[in-house]
């Protein structure tokens, strides 16, 4: 259950990490130079003979039982679509015409073509657009539009946008084989290769980080400056902390894990947890788990914890004040919350803390059944355990499961609903008072808000991204037929 870094050690570490670029279309393993182009594979559309229609974007509102159901026409189903916003009211496409590709936002054709597109991505606002395309053996990547300057190849990653989303980030091919960031349009020292996805923004957008590589060895730059070099980087571990004055990553030296926190080298490890370092909401604290010697132990703000056969999984209350995380002694796990152990079962999960960082809840495993225990009293056993949610006032509890043939959403210990199939993991109003999920029946997916079911569609794109709007609707994307709408569901007033 727990994962360690010494097996991440091998492929993450070792000096010679394999960095993929696609749409560029072309492979690096270091330190040897980039392999010959190959062409990707994206999934695209039919072909189609006619361009695409815009939908008239009149709103038909309608009533099911206790629902107000109001569709939006947003695009015509004549494509793939790519993303979905984090708003879940727009929508990427994909068109294939004449052979070329075509990407659309919403109903909005861009007026490239392109041999290759892929790496589509909406920013945290939900305004802004990112992919990358390639045309004639040079790759671009286009933001808004607007395609930048070309190169031989873009990182497999895409773009990464700040959490403002003023600010994009990506990965492309230099000359010589080499490999750069380019950060708002400016290029970076090139180097021998780039961590994928390594490419961090700090919370309020103002720095960026990521990791390189020199020959055989590894080291971070943050904010355009070079630091030390080691002989490997964990994948996944640079962090800034909430005020983004702090930074911190996980490093390796010969076969030994270490942390860098604000520059400061810890001790060596035998093994670190995932995902390395944790810094609290209000940026005071620091914590992590490793291997010394034979035992784990959690090091939280410096100072070594009790020793366990192994230490998962350690999270920060919202108000910083709390601490915890899963451990193991010999044949059991338990949940450590504030430095007390809990009861031992045969799994443990995660410990999730509510907004108000009053209370805590965990998956466990008992005799092969699963069940959640909220502040310290065991729930009813099932199958599986999914997708546990507090609500925004930290009062309510729910979750997905399964049980036997039947998947269930469980709020506040009852059973809340019984489906063939859930298509997506509880989430709470933002009042506290409703839950909404979604799930198929038969061929059909229909969204499920306070326990009253919506129509049906014939499709939730990607997997049903919804989203709750500041008044309280659930948006969602759906498709009926030729059409996607865009579907807000509230409770009739």
């Amino acid at each position: 259950m727990f994962k360690s870094w010494r097996r991440i050690v091998a492929v993450a570490f070792a000096g010679a990490a394999a960095m993929l670029f696609a749409a560029g279309c072309w492979t690096a393993k270091f330190p040897k130079p980039p392999a010959q182009p190959e062409k990707p594979s994206p999934e695209v559309a039919k072909p189609v003979s006619e361009p695409s229609e815009v939908a008239k974007p009149a709103t038909t509102v309608t009533r099911a039982g206790k629902l107000k159901i109001s569709e939006t026409p947003l695009c015509k189903n004549d494509g793939v679509v790519m993303a979905v916003s984090p708003d879940a009211r727009h929508v990427i496409r994909l068109i294939q015409r004449g052979g070329k590709l075509i990407v659309a936002v919403d109903a909005a054709e861009g007026g490239k073509e392109y041999d290759v597109a892929a790496k589509f991505f909406f920013s945290p606002d939900s305004k802004r657009v990112a992919y990358v395309g390639k045309r004639g053996g040079k790759s671009v990547m286009v933001i808004d539009g607007v395609e930048g300057k070309e190169y031989s190849g873009i990182g497999i990653a895409g773009a990464a946008f700040s959490p403002d989303s003023k600010r994009v980030a990506y990965i492309a091919a230099a000359e010589g084989g080499k490999q750069m960031v380019v950060v708002d349009g400016v290029e970076g020292a090139p180097c021998d290769g780039i961590g994928v996805g390594s490419i961090i923004f700090s919370p309020d957008s103002a720095r960026v980080a990521y990791w390189a590589q020199a020959g055989a060895k590894s080291f971070v730059v943050v904010d355009g400056v070079k630091g030390a070099e080691y002989d490997g980087i964990g994948a996944g571990t640079l962090v800034f902390s909430s005020d983004s004055k702090r930074f911190a990553f996980v490093a390796v030296r010969g076969q030994k894990p270490l942390v860098v926190i604000d520059g400061a080298e810890s001790a060596e490890y035998e093994s670190m947890g995932m995902p390395g370092v944790i810094f609290s909401s209000d940026s005071k604290r620091v914590a992590y788990s490793a291997k010394a010697g034979e035992k784990w132990a959690a090091f939280i703000d410096g100072t070594k914890g009790a020793e366990y056969d192994s230490v998962a999984a350690i999270a920060f209350s919202p108000d910083s004040k709390r601490v915890a995380y899963s451990a193991t002694r010999g044949d059991k796990q338990m949940a450590v919350v504030d430095g007390t152990e809990g009861a031992g079962y045969d799994l443990v999960g995660g410990v999730l803390f509510s907004p108000d960082s009053s209370r805590i809840a965990y998956v466990v495993s008992r005799e092969g059944k699963q069940m959640v225990v909220v502040d310290g009293a065991d729930g009813t056993g099932y199958d599986l355990i999914t997708g546990i949610v507090f609500s925004p006032d930290s009062k309510r509890v729910a979750y997905s499961a399964r049980h036997g043939e039947k998947n269930v959403v469980v709020v506040d210990g009852a059973v809340a609903g019984e489906y063939d199939d859930l298509g997506c993991a509880p989430t709470f109003s933002p009042d506290s008072k409703n839950v909404a999920y979604w799930v198929r029946r038969g061929m059909k997916c229909l969204a499920v808000l306070g326990g009253a079911e919506g129509p049906e569609y014939d499709e939730f794109p990607l997997g049903g991204r919804m989203a709750f709007d500041p008044s309280g609707k659930l948006c969602i994307p759906a498709r009926r037929g030729g059409d996607i709408f865009i579907v807000e569901i509230e409770i009739a007033g």
